[in-house]
């Protein structure tokens, strides 16, 4: 899976490149930004603006990633598609994660 990726401050922003996050890309997903988390980046942006559709495979990933870095770091989402917001509302993750409309809400969430 391709992203692009960017420093904001010490914020990381991870923009995957992909439509779908799904059980095809899931495993590499997570895989690629678990790589960033060892290399020392604990405040994560996770930019969903490509990002059309995502299944419960890509939802455990992100969960997954949370998990990595909760106890000292964060995540937070940004520019979901409505398909992809609902799931995270439907779900009811939308209450465990932070889910902000724009990048600079984000970033700002996550500045010291």
């Amino acid at each position: 899976m391709r992203f692009q990726d960017k420093l904001v401050g010490d914020v990381l922003v991870l923009r995957p490149m992909s439509s779908f996050i799904d059980a095809s890309v899931s495993i590499s997903f997570k895989g690629q930004i678990i790589d960033w988390i060892q290399q020392g980046h604990h405040r994560i942006v996770l930019d969903f603006s490509k990002v059309k559709s995502m299944d419960s495979s890509g939802l455990g990933a992100v969960v997954s990633l949370m998990k990595t870095v909760e106890s000292d770091g964060v995540i937070v989402l940004c520019n979901l598609h409505p398909a992809v917001r609902n799931l995270f509302r439907i779900t009811r993750f939308d209450r465990v994660i932070s889910i902000h409309d724009s990048l600079d809400d984000a970033c700002r969430s996550l500045s010291h």
